[in-house]
């Protein structure tokens, strides 16, 4: 899909060294985890070392994307986003701003990496759901492989 471009446009930055540093004179104790700091998810990781429920941090966690297409693509994409969604009708037609929580994201790559949606919107959801994996998002996708479909896209089913 060489006619759709999907960039990040903001990456949620943990102060870890802070929440470390708490934790450690809260507890008196060296925090010893197999968890690489310097990745966004690195604060989710630790709870879920310590069994702690993280699903309520997925609304204070945000990020946010810059989509460009035509402006039938954006439109199309307008109508299922269920984020924070700025375009600019009449100006910029063919260029997005799509943001918001983790979660309403996590939520937006499921509905649009579905076999239901056209090949240019479920390759918007694709390029969403590799952005936030490789942005240290992983973990949030667990429950969920990839389906592999003919046009060069991929679906996502529950394990």
């Amino acid at each position: 899909m060489q006619d759709i471009i999907v960039r990040p446009a903001s990456f949620p930055q943990m102060d870890f060294q802070s929440f470390a540093e708490l934790w450690k004179s809260t507890l008196s104790e060296n925090l010893n985890l197999p968890i690489d700091l310097t990745k966004p998810s690195a604060f989710l990781e630790t709870l879920d070392a310590f069994g702690i429920d993280k699903s309520y941090l997925w609304h204070h966690v945000s990020c946010g994307f810059f989509i460009k297409a035509s402006k039938q693509i954006c439109a199309e994409f307008f109508r299922f986003c269920t984020c924070k969604c700025v375009r600019w009708p009449g100006f910029i037609d063919d260029l997005l701003l799509v943001s918001g929580d983790i979660y309403t994201l996590w939520q937006l790559v499921i509905v649009l990496c579905s076999d239901n949606k056209q090949v240019s919107i479920r390759y918007i959801g694709n390029c969403l759901f590799l952005l936030l994996q490789r942005g240290g998002f992983k973990p949030i996708f667990n429950r969920y492989t990839k389906a592999p479909l003919n046009d060069g896209t991929f679906i996502l089913r529950s394990k």
